[in-house]
């Protein structure tokens, strides 16, 4: 039981002192739990992988990146049924990998992505990718089995991204025979990668002295990034005039006993109290929307100034985004009772202990108020997220009391795959009598993952209050 009495002053909990924990609490983050600190490379010891590897532009990416390995990285070689160690770097390693012939060898790629899942260290996997699979005493490669599709899901579900390196090479139909045609084939560098994307980076780094002769493909459900305009630190998105005013909203921008402006941008979210109410708002807005008022001075969005930048579309593009409009008001008081307590309460239990309890209250959804937008900008792929009354806001709710704290989720809306024919020409390629198209259904079939698409995902959270 805990029994409460009245604090001294400098014991209250003011908002500003209690959202912050509050937003982390209910902030629904993908736990990362990827290694940190510890790499791993996984080289394919394949027969055929010396005509790559002895390829006269592929050779030097190669002999670039495995003289840069140190002692973070573990070393790893795929030959028959085995993942091995490899002791060797620098140009030791670069010639233990690049030596010939290794004979009649089939590396275990599947092996190798269970190993990285296993280990759950940002790794990078050298090869071509064809996995075999023996069926009845005969060993043949997997052309349309979806055979990564789960390890790439797994890591994707740790908060990593799996970035591909696509270079192509020719390799003999029969490679016995001296004489023999040639055939197509890709080599891949598969960067199974932290959401900082360092073994991305690492590559890069260690092949930027060459010319470009590879394609890249990222497969990911998070491939953008957030900034703002903001004129300052204490000022947030909301209105302000040509004279730096909030007219509008009067958020207050002062830090001080009052509630205050936050931008927590690290952890996308703010918060605007506003000292003055929904109804009067709109009012005001209305007026400021007049075509006499001077453009400098005019009201275009409630909230505005955040940009959301695609860096690539090659895995998912993204529509349009989605608010979610959340009163919290019990739930959030509920829990700034339950921080007072912590922060204050100075009588005990009979067994000596402080045990405040905090029970969250499901929040109430609120319909018909606000909408979000996502404009374009002069910058490809750059576009500001705009949120706004919503058409048949009239100034009041029927869910919403003045004082009461809202939650504004902005979230990814519908979502398409990317580009199919980019992802063919990746990750498919002709073999003797059939395609191969093992790592292209993969792809694919991640894609289809309700679990992987972005759509849905939390993007930024705006917490309101009007007074």
């Amino acid at each position: 039981m805990i029994f409460f009495t009245s604090c001294p002053p400098v014991c209250l909990t003011t908002t500003n002192e209690v959202l912050p924990a509050y937003h982390q609490i209910k902030l629904q983050k993908d736990e990362c739990k990827i290694e940190k600190g510890k790499y791993a490379i996984y080289y394919d010891l394949s027969d055929g992988m010396k005509f790559a590897y002895q390829d006269n532009t592929l050779k030097d990416y190669l002999s670039d990146i495995t003289n840069r390995i140190n002692g973070s990285w573990n070393v790893y070689g795929l030959v028959t049924g085995q993942v091995e160690p490899i002791s060797e770097r620098g140009s030791e390693l670069y010639a233990k990998v690049n030596r010939e012939p290794y004979t009649d060898i089939k590396a275990p790629i599947e092996e190798s992505m269970k190993d990285v899942i296993r280990k759950r260290m940002p790794s990078l996997i050298v090869s071509d990718l064809e996995e075999y699979q023996t069926i009845n005493g005969k060993t043949e490669i997997q052309h349309r089995s979806a055979y990564a599709k789960n390890y790439f899901s797994q890591w994707l579900k740790m908060g990593g991204q799996i970035y591909f390196f696509v270079m192509d090479y020719k390799e003999p139909v029969n490679q016995k025979s001296k004489t023999s045609a040639m055939k197509d084939k890709h080599l891949f560098f598969v960067a199974f990668d932290n959401a900082e994307g360092e073994v991305r980076k690492f590559v890069e780094k260690a092949i930027e002295i060459r010319p470009k002769s590879y394609r890249t493909f990222n497969l990911s459900n998070k491939t953008y990034s957030l900034s703002t305009s903001y004129a300052n630190a204490t000022q947030g998105g909301n209105y302000h005039d040509s004279n730096g005013m909030d007219i509008i909203s009067a958020v207050n921008e002062k830090i001080g006993e009052k509630d205050y402006f936050i931008n927590d941008f690290e952890n996308n979210w703010e918060f605007y109290p506003c000292f003055v109410s929904w109804n009067d708002m709109l009012k005001y807005a209305k007026d400021m929307q007049n075509p006499e008022v001077p453009k400098t001075d005019q009201y275009e969005h409630f909230l505005s100034k955040l940009f959301i930048t695609f860096e690539d579309e090659d895995a998912f593009k993204i529509d349009n985004l989605d608010i979610t409009v959340t009163n919290i008001q019990e739930d959030f008081e509920k829990y700034k009772n339950y921080a007072t307590a912590m922060k204050c309460l100075d009588e005990k239990d009979e067994n000596g202990s402080v045990s405040p309890e905090y029970k969250s209250v499901q929040g109430t959804k609120v319909l018909d108020m606000f909408k979000v937008s996502m404009n374009e900008t002069k910058e490809k792929g750059k576009y500001e997220i705009c949120v706004d009354f919503s058409d048949n806001f009239n100034g009041q709710n029927a869910k919403v009391n003045e004082g009461d704290m809202l939650k504004l989720d902005i979230t990814i809306g519908n979502v398409q795959k990317g580009n199919i024919q980019n992802m063919e020409n990746n990750f498919v390629w002709n073999d003797v009598d059939d395609k191969n198209e093992a790592i292209f259904q993969s792809v694919l079939n991640t894609l289809d993952d309700t679990n992987i698409s972005p759509k849905g995902k939390l993007v930024y959270t705006y917490y309101v209050r009007a007074y």
